[in-house]
Parts: structure tokens; C-alpha cells; sequence
């Protein structure tokens, strides 16, 4: 990594060549007393791993991790070198061998695994450690460096970093690639031929706010959650042929029977669907003819991703697999297929509805051909050890529907992409914003893991004029999160002021329960979008305009035009970031989460618009196409707090167009857009906590007492 600043500290890798392209350079120091880490919840009743850096300073007997609400569940190191694992109140302890016990002083990777079966191994840099066992039961984790307070004071005494959880138990080589070469440690978020992590944490990384704030490396993606009416309807169905694949992701709720997808171009539409789940079986149907496929259901578990495909090789032969292994060959229908193809026109309901699926599907795809059951473009490869793969570049693609954040919302219906060159767009029905939800199918790396939080009272940031006064080319972007009363009023997201009055602003007008998006400038009259923006949500949004023409755009998608006056007014003086600016006060504060403002002096594309959303995570604008006037990221990386006021950098300005903040604290730092799963301290209430220490990496440098703008331009010559 290479010198950054974030929160409150300059973290400077000793060597530009080494240390400083480690994945880990930094880590955090515990006081074997008090010191903690505080997790969301996670409960493992099956397989699981579990991986860690620490250097002990001491081998008294201390707590690693586990549940810090009872002593049942837990990592943990006793003082002759011992690891216990202790699941739902049964313990196994891991004896190591001769040689491979724990050393005071000295970094290692210990990883545990346990498997479908329950047979535990634990695992020192890369070697086993102490035989096999088998332990059954739930193991919870919410804590890092203390489990059960009432237990006694047995915190971990040391270093650690690097923490991460997968959902799945590591084999023999990937736990060696996860350990590293001895030399550099291994990057969980590139795990060869398995998913990645569902949770990381890089402890190093974390950002001070009066206790660290860790976040998780480990970002959710978006899938669509289906219930009651909701589903999406295609004006041409989607047609696959007879000789085809039909392959889609799951998660299916407790008890529910129902038609994932459903096809209206038959003779008797009524009761045609093309897949029905019905608890015990599968049934697939073709123009009237049906075959059940009853191994395939009893291997699909509620509340869990699966990965379903049906190969069809001929017209009466279907096969079925389940997580890419085959569950069942039908060749035997109640009617004949004959030479009709597999065809749908509906995702999540049957015509006529009376079947309507509840739980989550994704990733949907359909090919002309069958696939076969290995090799390169084969069922297993659509698997792909449990993670959607990118299948742009498969042959004999013809529909492609990720159901994720690349679908746009225009207020009342979603339309779904399809990501195959066909381009047969899907509409939803009987959905909400709602709809979309995080989930831990896909994983991925974020970009930006902290916001601000604004009070709504009298919070604000205020930055210097970024001269463009009039607005009348431009766009501005940013992500929000209200989190206040929706009552009838406006609360600022960005202004800019002038001499006598607002040269332009954005807003949220509270309509009674919800929040509407709301532009107004000097010269013409303010506009509101006809969009609820929900509550205790992120959300992206976009103002595109010229003179004449406004637009506004929320989550990517454009949700209303008008037609406006050209702005007036010039001499602009001041920006502020959650509340407007008059002559004499601050007013109209915004009560949430912002994050990543970002202005232009011209009309962004549609498409641009759409790449800013990007769907659903920010991204480092330095790569966009189109350079911001100015751009405020306002969370830990490139901002810092003085004791009194936070200084925000204008990552794009070379002018002085740094913003400061007024009535904040250090804590009003918190967790950005999609974060999931971020850890927060206890008793580490110092910044010395963070050391410049980490696996194969020495002798970092942390500051103390140093702002952001100690950054300098200038350089020796």
C-alpha cells in the first residue's frame, strides 16, 4: 500500500518496494485487559473457516474470538500454546506438535475449518497443527479479542490483523494459499477455486472516530428479493430452444411453494409454468407437458443459495443439477414435450398468478445448447465453487439477467437488464426500491467503507466557491442516507450561496413520511422529482442540466425531466456540504449519512450517470471519464478531525477548496454506502492503538497529531 491518510493518521509503509505492496502493513494492538473488537453477529451451524494473524505478547490464557453474550462459543489460547475451539459449549482443543506450538513475539496464521461433517483442523502457517477432530454444534462470532465478559478478564494480550470468515471449509491447498509463501501473506479476497470471504477484516485499515471503526473488506452484492405479487414480466419471452440450458441461483424461503418462472404463449395459459417449486419436487413444465424432479428438491435447504440448472440435450430427456451436482434424469413426462422449447415470459409467478415464489432468485441465464456437466463452459464452471461467474464471454448465450444493482428504478417499476447481446429487457411488477437487497452470494472489494453523519440540527461542512456560479452547465452527484423525521421541511444536501441569496441547492423535501428530491437555483423555480426516496437507505442521486433543461436521476436511472429558466445571479461565494448557507446563518440541515460529493461543469450522459451509481457502491473518480470540478469523498480516507472540526479534502481542487466542518465530533464517522458487517472497538479510545506492525512488514510509520493537509504539493528539487 502506499502512504495514505486515514482518519486521523498518515500510514507510511517503510519501503516503497516491499512493505509497501504487502496486503497488510498495519495492525491492532490489544492490552490484554479491556480492549475488544465488536462484530454483527454470525452464526455457523455447518462449515466454516476461520483465518487470523497475532503476535502475542504473552501466553496467558487469552481469548481470540467468539460470542461475547456467553461462554459457549469461542476461539481461544491457553498458556501452554494450546488452541481451543468451543461450539455451542463442547470444546476440542487442537495439541500441537512438536515445533509447530505458539510463539510469544512473532507473527502467525492460525486458520480452523470445519466441514459439512463436522471434522474440525486447525492449521499454524500453513501446517496443521495439533491432528483432526470432530466438533458439532453452532459456533457464533461477534467479538474479536474478548468473548463472555462475565467469564473473567481474559482478553488477548497482543497483535492481530487480517481476520477472515468463509462460509465454507478451505481445503488443504487453499488454506496454504490463504497463509502466504512465508514470505508475503495470502489475499483471502482472491481464493483460488472457492468463494471469498463473507467477512474481512484488515484490522490495520481501520478509521479512529474515539474507537476504531474496522470494516469489512468483504462487501455484499444485490440480488432481488420476491414476495406476494412481485414479478417481472417480458414483452418477448425469452426462448431457449429445445436443445438448451437454463441455469439460475436461488434462496428460497421457509414454506414456500411457487412458480419461479412462468410462460403466458401457450394454448392454456392458466396453469403454465416452466419451473415450480413445490417443497418436495421440482416440476418442470413444457406447453402442457410436465416431469417432477423429486431428488433435486430434497437437496435445495431454505434460507440458503443454490445454484440450479436443467440441461435439456433432447426433447424428452431433461437433466437437473443442483449446486453443479446431478440429482436427476428425466426422460418420462404426464404429456409429451414434443418439439416445443423452453420458453418463459415471467420470473417469480405463473400466469394468472396463484403461485407467486417467495425468496431470492438471481443470476439467470439461458443458452441454445446443452451444456455439459464439466470442463469449460460447462454446468460447473456456471457454478464456480458457489459464486456466480461473469459469463459474458460464453457461447450460445441468449438470455443473461444478473437481477442485481444494474437494474434501474424509475419510481415505480424496476427494469432488468439482459446482460446477453439479445437485450430483451425485463419490467417488474408489484415491486418496491425495497425489492433489492444485500446479500452474501457475491462478495466484493468496496471502495469507500466510511461517511459522515449529520445531525440535522446544526451539523455542516462549508468549502469555498468552486466557480461555477449559475450552474447552468453542469451536474452535481452524491450518496445519502436520511435517517430523520420526514416532516414537511428541506433539508440541504449541497448549496451553493451567493451575495444575496441561494445560487443553487439541492434538497430533500419532507412530504409528511417520505422525502422527494428537490432542486431550486436563482432565476427559476425549484422542481420536485415525483421519487420517494426511502429511509435508513443509501441512496445515489444526480442533477443534469443545462439552461434550459433539467434532469434528475436516482440510483442510475433517470426519474424525471423538466423544463426550467437559465439560472442567474454570479458571485458565488461559499459551498456548504448538509445545509444552506444565508446572509446571517446555516438553515435547513440535513439529518443522515452523505458521502462522495462530487460537482461538474457539464452535462454528464446518461450512461455516465449510470457508471457514478455504479451499481450501488462509490468508486474512485480519479478512473471516470469526466474530472470533477470538486470532490469530497467525507469519510476516513483524506479527511481528519482536529478535536474541534472535521477538514475534508476537495480531492480535486488545487485552489483552497478544503471543506471544514462546523458542530461536529470525531465520532460522525461512520459506516459508507453498503457497508455490512464493520466492527467497532471498546477501550481503544487512543489512535496508538494501530501500529505499524504487520506479517512480514516492520517499522511502518503511523502519525499522531497530524492533519490531512499536512499533505504537501511541494517537493525537494
Amino acid at each position: 500500500m502506499a502512504t495514505e491518510f486515514i482518519s486521523n493518521s498518515w500510514l507510511m509503509p517503510t519501503n516503497a518496494n516491499e512493505e509497501a505492496n504487502r496486503l497488510s502493513n498495519f495492525s491492532l494492538d490489544f492490552d490484554g485487559s479491556s480492549q475488544y473488537v465488536s462484530l454483527n453477529e454470525v452464526i455457523y451451524s455447518g462449515a466454516f473457516t476461520f483465518s487470523f494473524w497475532l503476535k502475542p505478547d504473552n501466553l496467558t490464557l487469552a481469548f481470540i474470538t467468539g460470542d461475547i453474550n456467553s461462554n459457549s462459543h469461542f476461539v481461544w489460547l491457553n498458556s501452554s500454546t494450546k488452541i481451543y475451539l468451543k461450539a455451542s459449549g463442547s470444546t476440542f482443543i487442537f495439541t500441537e506438535s512438536a515445533g509447530n506450538d505458539i510463539t510469544i513475539g512473532s507473527w502467525q496464521n492460525i486458520i480452523i475449518t470445519r466441514d459439512a461433517s463436522n471434522n474440525v483442523n486447525c492449521y499454524r502457517n500453513g501446517v496443521a497443527f495439533g491432528g483432526t477432530g470432530v466438533l458439532s454444534g453452532d459456533f457464533k462470532l461477534n467479538s474479536i479479542g474478548q468473548v463472555f465478559s462475565g467469564i473473567g478478564n481474559w482478553f488477548f494480550n497482543g497483535s492481530m490483523t487480517e481476520v477472515s470468515i468463509f462460509d465454507y471449509s478451505l481445503s488443504a491447498s487453499q488454506v496454504t494459499q490463504l497463509y502466504g509463501t512465508g514470505s508475503a501473506i495470502g489475499n483471502p479476497m482472491a481464493i483460488t477455486n472457492g468463494r471469498k470471504p463473507v467477512a474481512y477484516y484488515p484490522l490495520g485499515n481501520a478509521a479512529f472516530n474515539g474507537e476504531f471503526l474496522v470494516p469489512n473488506g468483504a462487501e455484499q452484492d444485490y440480488v432481488f428479493d420476491f414476495a406476494g405479487s412481485a414479478k417481472i414480466n417480458y414483452s418477448t419471452p425469452v426462448d431457449l430452444g429445445v436443445v438448451s440450458t437454463f441455469s439460475f441461483w436461488m434462496n428460497i424461503d421457509t414454506g414456500t411453494t411457487g412458480a419461479l418462472f412462468g410462460n403466458t404463449d401457450v394454448v392454456n395459459p392458466t396453469y403454465e409454468y416452466v419451473v415450480y417449486y413445490a417443497g418436495s419436487a421440482f416440476y418442470f413444465k413444457i406447453a402442457g407437458a410436465y416431469a417432477d424432479f423429486p431428488n433435486a428438491a430434497s437437496a435445495i435447504s431454505t434460507g440458503q443459495w443454490h445454484h440450479v440448472a436443467f440441461v435439456r440435450p433432447s426433447e424428452n430427456e431433461v437433466k437437473c443439477y443442483i449446486d453443479s451436482v446431478l440429482t436427476d434424469t428425466i426422460t418420462s413426462w404426464s404429456g409429451t414435450p414434443g418439439s416445443n422449447p423452453i420458453k418463459f415470459d415471467l420470473i417469480g409467478s405463473r400466469p394468472g398468478g396463484g403461485l407467486d415464489y417467495s425468496g431470492k432468485i438471481t443470476e439467470i441465464s439461458g443458452f441454445n445448447t446443452a451444456l455439459p456437466a464439466t470442463g469449460t463452459e460447462s454446468v460447473q464452471s456456471l457454478y464456480n465453487y458457489g459464486t456466480p461467474p461473469n459469463i459474458a464471454s460464453y457461447s450460445n448465450l441468449q438470455a443473461w439477467y444478473e437481477l442485481n444493482a444494474s437494474a434501474t428504478f424509475d419510481g415505480s417499476n424496476w427494469s432488468i437488464p439482459d446482460a446477453s447481446s439479445n437485450s430483451n429487457t425485463g419490467t417488474s411488477s408489484g415491486m418496491t426500491a425495497a425489492n433489492l437487497v444485500q446479500s452474501d452470494l457475491i462478495i466484493n472489494a468496496p471502495y469507500d467503507s466510511f461517511a459522515l453523519d449529520f445531525d440535522g440540527a446544526n451539523d455542516y461542512i462549508s468549502s469555498n466557491n468552486i466557480g461555477i456560479s449559475g450552474l447552468n452547465n453542469a451536474s452535481v452527484s452524491v450518496w445519502v442516507k436520511p435517517t430523520g423525521s420526514t416532516s414537511s421541511t428541506y433539508r440541504s444536501i449541497v448549496n451553493q450561496w451567493e451575495a444575496t441569496n441561494s445560487a443553487w441547492g439541492l434538497w430533500l423535501n419532507g412530504t409528511g413520511s417520505t422525502y422527494r428530491i428537490h432542486w431550486n437555483q436563482a432565476g427559476a423555480s425549484g422542481v420536485n422529482s415525483g421519487l420517494i426516496i426511502p429511509k435508513d437507505e443509501w441512496s445515489h442521486i444526480a442533477i443534469v442540466k443545462n439552461a434550459t433543461t433539467l434532469k434528475m436521476f436516482y440510483n442510475g436511472s433517470e426519474v424525471n425531466s423538466f423544463s426550467i429558466s437559465a439560472a442567474t445571479g454570479s458571485g458565488a461565494t461559499i459551498l456548504n456540504i448538509a445545509a444552506q448557507y444565508t446572509s446571517t446563518s446555516a438553515v435547513t440541515f440535513f439529518n443522515g449519512n452523505i458521502s462522495n460529493v462530487s460537482i461538474y461543469n457539464s452535462e454528464l450522459s446518461a450512461a455516465q450517470v449510470t457508471t457514478l451509481y455504479n451499481e450501488g457502491k462509490p468508486f474512485d473518480l480519479n478512473t471516470f471519464e469526466v474530472t470533477p470540478v470538486s470532490w469530497w469523498r467525507l469519510g476516513a480516507t483524506n479527511s481528519s478531525f482536529d478535536g474541534s472540526n472535521w477538514t475534508v479534502l476537495d480531492e480535486i481542487s488545487t485552489s483552497g477548496n478544503n471543506g471544514v466542518s462546523a458542530n461536529m465530533t470525531q465520532s460522525d464517522l461512520v459506516d459508507g454506502v453498503g457497508a455490512t458487517g464493520s466492527g467497532t472497538s471498546s477501550g481503544m479510545s487512543s489512535g496508538t492503538n494501530r501500529t505499524g506492525d504487520a506479517p512480514y512488514s516492520d517499522n511502518n510509520a503511523v502519525s499522531y497529531n497530524m492533519s490531512v493537509t499536512a499533505k504537501s504539493t511541494s517537493v525537494p528539487t
